[in-house]
Order: structure tokens, then sequence, then C-alpha cells
């Protein structure tokens, strides 16, 4: 109902404006019901699923209350979230890697097998950057080739990661800045401090 909410007072704030409203959802898709989907439906969200790729991958990191793996409510929810897709204004998924897995390849050849209209395979930064950083940069690189041997520069630009670079080189925009830290990026954190860059985070010194 909040969702609901929300949805609808961006919708009356913007309705005699011209802006185009974006509502993004990110979930784990665990909680996803029949009710839920019917609310997303309605409000035209955006849907991006948590999900790192077969559950042998995936149920590492992303486990139960109950300290199961989670991938079986995973997958049940993104079978109802596929069943309202025209209605979405677009649903994707989102893999994350770094000390826990560094497997992108393995998630990029499961994940593709799903009609998303978007991929993304994120890193997060830990201690130990110096160690899964660079693996993580190699399997980019071979899910790379992998997606340009499947389906040329369209299956490419289903990846965000590379998208980006192509989203540049169409809008023919000259990059003065490669690191937006403090320039177009600020993140927040739940306690409501702004930081130049996530990677900054939970550090007192580095608060804007």
């Amino acid at each position: 109902e909040g969702v609901r909410a929300i949805a609808e007072f961006a919708r009356q704030t913007l309705s005699d404006r011209s802006a185009k409203l974006t509502l993004e959802i990110i979930t784990n898709a665990t909680l996803i019901t029949p009710e839920i989907t019917a609310m997303l439906a309605q409000i035209g969200a955006s849907v991006v699923v948590s999900f790192d790729g077969p559950p042998s991958l995936n149920d590492r990191a992303r486990v139960t209350a109950s300290g199961r793996g989670s991938s079986e409510k995973v997958l049940d929810g993104i079978r109802q979230l596929f069943s309202i897709k025209p209605q979405l204004q677009s649903l994707g998924v989102n893999a994350v890697f770094g000390s826990h897995q560094t497997n992108v390849l393995e998630s990029y050849l499961y994940l593709r097998s799903f009609p998303w209209d978007m991929m993304s395979f994120s890193f997060a930064s830990s201690a130990q950057d110096e160690t899964f950083s660079p693996l993580y940069t190699e399997q980019m690189a071979k899910v790379a080739d992998a997606a340009f041997a499947f389906g040329g520069e369209p299956e490419l630009r289903r990846i965000s990661q590379f998208d980006q670079f192509f989203k540049i080189l169409d809008s023919k925009t000259r990059i003065h800045n490669y690191c937006g830290a403090g320039k177009s990026l600020l993140q927040i954190d739940t306690s409501g401090n702004l930081y130049a860059c996530n990677w900054f985070a939970n550090d007192a010194n580095e608060i804007v």
C-alpha cells in the first residue's frame, strides 16, 4: 500500500509538468504474490530482481531467515513477474559479485536464458578488492566475448555495464570526468548521510 501511495503521489505531483516518471522497484522477489504483481502492473513499475545466477551461486550469499538458500522462492517470484512483464516499464536482473564469488560468466550464461530487458553484473567493494576486482574484470571480459558471440551488439546492450558505453557513443558526448564522484553522483546511506561515492559510505571523514 505504501508503494501504491508513493506512485499515486508522484503522478499527481508531475501531472502538470513535462517530466517523465520512472518508478523503479528493486526486490529479491522472495515475497512476490499475485496481489503485489497486480500492484506493480497497475503502477507500471520498472522492476529489478536481485538474483546472482544459478542456485549453486545465488545460494552462497542470498539465504532466507532460516539460513536456507533463497533460489526456490526467487524463481517463483520471477515467474510471477514475467506473467505481468507487458504491463511493466521494464524487467531486469542484477547479480552481485565480490569476495563471496566471481564467476560472472556462469551467472550470465544462466540468466541470459530469461527474457530480461536488462542484466547487470555489479561488483561489491570490500577490503579485499585488490584480490577480487581483477578476477571480476577478467570474468566481465569473458562475458563480453560470449554476449557478442550470442547476439552481437544487441546482446551486449542487454548488459547495463556495456550498454552505458554504447549510449555515450550514441549521444556523441565527450566525457571529461570518467569518475562522477561528487560531480554527477552522490550516495546516501540509510541514516541520510551523503557521500561523493558509494565506496566512501560509512567513513565519517567522507560525509559531504
